[in-house]
């Protein structure tokens, strides 16, 4: 798998739509550790699908979100599409690292403000 750090937010949407797997807090130079576990467990990877890190000024931005449901400008995110799983494992697995949908992180967010 790929990682692209992106410098827009013109993917937010697809992102938003298809419920994307999101990790929140993350480093970037530990995006392949994220990878690495979903496979050591057993779930399937489509290594033809990317995998995008950003920051949190990017979403604020994006969403407009500011106040207590703002999430910190320099905090890493990374979110993998659900077409990169092929097993329905992942789905699982993604509450042991803390996997939460990109739809779930924004409209959370945006219930705090």
């Amino acid at each position: 798998m790929k990682f692209v750090t992106l410098e827009t937010t013109e993917k937010f949407d697809e992102f938003y739509k298809g419920s994307s797997l999101t990790f929140v807090g993350m480093f970037p130079e530990e995006a392949q550790l994220y990878v690495d576990y979903f496979k050591e467990n057993g779930a399937a990877i489509n290594e033809e699908v990317d995998g995008y890190i950003y920051t949190g000024k990017m979403i604020n931005e994006k969403y407009n979100l500011s106040g207590e449901g703002a999430f910190s400008e320099d905090i890493h995110f990374l979110t993998i599409p659900l077409q990169a799983f092929d097993s329905a494992t992942a789905i699982t697995l993604r509450f042991g690292i803390g996997g939460r949908w990109f739809d779930d992180v924004v409209d959370n967010a945006r219930s705090v403000d």
